[in-house]
């Protein structure tokens, strides 16, 4: 239901600034959060220096990408030419 879309994204912006702060060292974060005919989309970048490398998910990461799957939806990480976390969910039952 959109209760469960609505804390699926909250927690991915919680996962965002933590890392935004702890990773990259930034102080801002950024949500667009889109609507299609079947799915929603929630993209996070932020402030901080962009990544060095390859962007490995941890305990955080994981698990979201866990929820998001669980709820039929995608996860991508993005690092170039900046950070970027975009999930999308399917419309409907979640």
């Amino acid at each position: 239901d959109e209760k469960n879309k609505a804390e699926l994204i909250i927690t991915a912006c919680d996962e965002c600034v933590t890392n935004c702060k702890k990773h990259a060292f930034g102080s801002t974060v950024f949500v667009k959060i889109t609507q299609g005919d079947n799915v929603c989309t929630a993209e996070f970048t932020n402030d901080g220096a962009p990544p060095v490398g390859e962007i490995r998910e941890g305990g955080g990461l994981t698990a979201l990408r866990r929820k998001t799957e669980a709820a039929g939806g995608t996860m991508e990480v993005c690092t170039s030419p900046e950070f970027a976390l975009i999930i999308t969910i399917p419309k409907g039952e979640v």
